[in-house]
């Protein structure tokens, strides 16, 4: 069964592209990567790093990379469909966590499985108040002077 994790990066280095799949995906994992130089530190971090490099390959990429190119047209079809292309950056986050729980629930035989899920996340997890969702800082603080604070990069990961 294919498993999608999706996440906000601040840029493309090796560094962050290593702490989101450290966050997400567990060691010793494959990453299957186009020949790109900021995925050379894949099998230092732990993981075992096959690479395809697709500019050499005599397929296409979305032939190479299947998976990948189908939840990327997935994602944008979703995003363009239900949400009217209108998705903030400062919100890109709780967008891509519904479309993750959307997807990896897809074929769930059980309509009680995920109300079971649900539940045991919301008694599990610590919820936010909405102030701190939007970017302020404190509860009173008005909107135009909250910074942009990504609330998720302080509650750790789930695995």
């Amino acid at each position: 069964m294919v498993r999608v994790r999706l996440g906000v990066i601040e840029n493309t280095s090796k560094d962050s592209i290593n702490a989101f799949l450290n966050g997400s995906v567990e060691k010793g994992a494959s990453a299957h990567t186009d020949g790109w130089k900021e995925y050379c530190d894949l099998e230092r971090s732990g993981f075992m790093h096959i690479t395809t490099i697709a500019s050499h390959a005599k397929e296409k990429a979305h032939t190479l990379f299947p998976r990948v190119h189908m939840v990327y047209t997935l994602v944008k079809r979703w995003i363009l469909g239900t949400h009217q292309g209108s998705v903030s950056r400062k919100h890109m986050h709780s967008y891509l966590e519904e479309y993750t729980y959307r997807f990896n629930r897809r074929r769930a035989k059980s309509i009680t499985y995920s109300f079971q899920r649900l539940t045991e996340g919301l008694v599990r997890e610590q919820c936010l108040p909405y102030w701190k969702i939007i970017g302020r800082e404190f509860a009173n603080q008005p909107l135009k002077m909250a910074a942009y604070h990504p609330y998720w990069l302080n509650l750790g990961s789930v695995k």
